[in-house]
């Protein structure tokens, strides 16, 4: 009867972890609109404040220093207790920070309204894909990992094409505030569907009740966690390989779309209404690549080094263009490419970084993946929002070319000196537990 009763509790637990993959979706809806009603005009709400672009770099190096400093805690955090409380403190950090930002009139107060944000991604960011992965692997759908997760990535932009198209009416009727009210709405959203997650079983080092639980013991096991997450990414090379290639494309991505996206595109003459409409073009193409990622990747490479290789030619392709493009059509073309490129690349090293990792450790490694994205931002945008507003927003592309195209080239060749091909041995290559 024992028997019985726990076989029908492990059924019914794996049921409720594959009806995690459709909560995650409807997650990754609301993510999507919440970015999707603010990029078109995020650059330009706070030009519009009187703040200029290196004013708004920094605030940006703001957002990236809170979620450096919060990365790592938060993913320890995520990994010890709760993944799924972790991603809905997030989302209502992240929706107080947004409506601050609606009533800010100070420099300062913005500051603290993109702390908040900062902290709230870094509890978000991690947690959600190591509890979508995890709950992949508990219902028995790991063979379908890479599907699955070029789908939730696909998902999200198609929700960010529908919030960009939102952006434009928005924000003709209400202002500039309205696409940030429609954001927080969209984390509120978030942050209900976090509560109805089921919180997949992981096995995790409690102390015991009769185990010493003072604030130095606790210390002490924050600090060695914290070492164990940075040597389980260092000491292994692919891992670096992965992560530096993923940071490197991911900030040149960013960077496209702020600080230049949005005040180039205007700079060319067209409206914030016209933005709406090309970002709405710009994340469906990303999406159509996302979710058709793991199908490309079998037809055309096969392996990861390969593909790797081929989505950095297609960055460094399409940033030359953008830059270097005569007519506005090419323009758009070039900023294209670059989504093209995330579109392939973020399925890819998400199925590759989560298969190498355990999932103990898996939301404070991915969390410390964020972090260096962060650091990089945090170093490289103030600079080119600098050399932008001092010397021209065509200057401030061509240092942002001569510093990523070189970038994207030297982490393509890291990584494919040292990902294994995938003829010898891929099993050596993993060091998941899956």
């Amino acid at each position: 009867m024992r028997d019985s009763v726990e076989t029908i509790a492990a059924f019914e637990h794996t049921r409720s972890l594959e009806r995690n993959v459709w909560k995650f979706y409807l997650l990754k809806v609301a993510w999507g609109v919440r970015w999707g009603t603010l990029l078109p005009i995020f650059a330009i709400y706070f030009l519009d404040r009187d703040i200029s672009l290196t004013g708004f770099m920094l605030l940006m190096a703001t957002l990236n220093f809170s979620s450096i400093a919060s990365e790592l805690p938060t993913g320890l955090f995520a990994d010890r207790f709760s993944r799924k409380w972790s991603i809905f403190v997030g989302a209502l950090l992240g929706c107080s920070g947004v409506v601050l930002l609606i009533f800010a009139s100070d420099y300062v107060v913005f500051m603290i309204g993109f702390v908040i944000i900062g902290v709230g991604a870094a509890f978000a960011s991690g947690a959600d894909m190591a509890l979508f992965y995890d709950s992949i692997k508990g219902a028995g759908l790991e063979a379908m990992s890479p599907t699955l997760l070029g789908r939730a990535l696909a998902i999200e932009n198609i929700s960010m094409v529908a919030g960009t198209l939102i952006t434009g009416v928005v924000a003709g009727q209400a202002g500039l505030t309205g696409p940030f009210w429609a954001s927080a709405a969209a984390l509120i959203s978030a942050a209900s569907i976090a509560i109805w997650f089921v919180e997949p079983t992981i096995p995790r080092d409690r102390p015991s009740p009769a185990q010493s639980t003072s604030f130095r013991e606790r210390t002490r096991e924050y600090f060695r966690q914290l070492r164990s997450t940075i040597q389980t990414i260092t000491h292994n090379p692919e891992l670096v390989g992965l992560v530096v290639v993923f940071v490197v494309m991911t900030r040149a991505y960013f960077l496209s779309e702020r600080p230049f996206g949005g005040p180039y595109l205007t700079s060319l003459g067209f409206s914030a209404a016209d933005l709406g409409f090309i970002y709405a073009l710009f994340y469906g193409v990303m999406s159509l690549f996302m979710l058709g990622s793991a199908r490309i990747r079998a037809l055309l490479w096969g392996s990861e080094r390969a593909a790797i290789l081929t989505v950095g030619i297609i960055g460094m392709t399409s940033i030359v263009v953008l830059v270097n493009a005569p007519f506005r059509p090419i323009v758009i073309l070039g900023m294209l490419g670059i989504y093209v490129m995330i579109g392939l690349l973020h399925p890819l090293m998400q199925e590759s970084l989560n298969r190498r990792l355990v999932s103990a450790q898996r939301a404070s490694c991915l969390s410390l993946v964020q972090a260096s994205n962060y650091s990089l931002g945090f170093f490289v945008g103030p600079a080119l929002g600098a050399v932008a507003d001092n010397y021209g927003i065509m200057t401030g592309l061509s240092v942002y070319q001569w510093t990523f195209v070189p970038a994207i080239f030297l982490a393509a060749l890291l990584a494919w000196r040292v990902l294994i091909p995938s003829g010898q041995s891929e099993a050596a290559s993993s060091g998941g537990d899956g």
